[in-house]
C-alpha cells in the first residue's frame, strides 16, 4: 500500500517500531483536517475514553472524510462497558480479552452515530471476493465501520479532492 505513488500513507501504532509512528489516539499529533481516511484495526476496544478517540480521529479527518473502523462485535449480545470490569479475571468474561474495556454488541453502530458520524456497517465476506480477503488476511466475518462526519455524503466524499 505505502508504494502507491497517488497517496501519502501513514502507518500508527502505540508500541514503538511496530509502525512508522508512535500515535495515542487520544491525542494525536497530526494536524487538524489532515487526512481523507482513517483506518482504525481493533483498537477501540482497548481504548477507556472513547469519546476522546473518536473526537481525535474526527479532528484528524478532512471535511467529507472517512473513518473506517474495525472491532470485535458479538453478535448475541448488547455492548457491555462497565469502569467496574478491571480484573484480568473480569476483562476475560465480560469483554472477552484480558486487555479489552469493552465488548461491542449488536447496538455496536448506536455507540458511533452520537458522535456526528453517519455509520454503514459491511461485513468484508459480502462485499470482497475470498481471494481478495485471503490476499489481505482479512477475517471474512469482520465487519467494517464507514463513519462519515454527519452534513458530509457518500457522493461528496470524492469531490473535495
Amino acid at each position: 500500500m505505502e508504494q502507491n505513488k497517488l497517496c501519502q500513507y501513514y502507518t500508527g501504532d502505540i508500541m514503538p517500531e511496530r509502525a512508522k509512528y508512535v500515535v495515542d489516539v487520544t491525542i494525536m499529533q497530526f494536524e487538524d483536517g489532515m487526512f481523507d481516511y482513517i483506518i482504525m484495526n481493533h483498537v477501540r476496544e482497548h481504548v477507556t475514553d472513547e469519546a476522546r478517540v473518536i473526537s481525535d480521529l474526527k479532528r484528524c479527518l478532512k471535511p467529507g472524510g472517512t473513518l473506517i473502523l474495525s472491532f470485535p462485535v458479538c453478535s448475541n449480545q448488547k455492548t457491555v462497558e462497565d469502569a467496574r470490569i478491571v480484573s484480568v479475571e473480569d476483562c476475560l468474561r465480560y469483554d472477552g480479552q484480558m486487555d479489552h474495556c469493552r465488548l461491542y454488541g449488536t447496538d455496536c453502530r448506536d455507540h458511533l452515530e452520537p458522535y456526528g458520524l453517519e455509520v454503514t456497517p459491511y461485513i468484508v465476506k459480502e462485499i470482497l471476493d475470498s481471494k481478495t480477503v485471503r490476499k489481505a488476511a482479512l477475517i471474512p466475518n469482520n465487519i467494517a465501520f464507514f463513519c462519515i462526519k454527519r452534513g458530509a455524503t457518500l457522493r461528496n466524499l470524492f469531490s473535495h479532492r
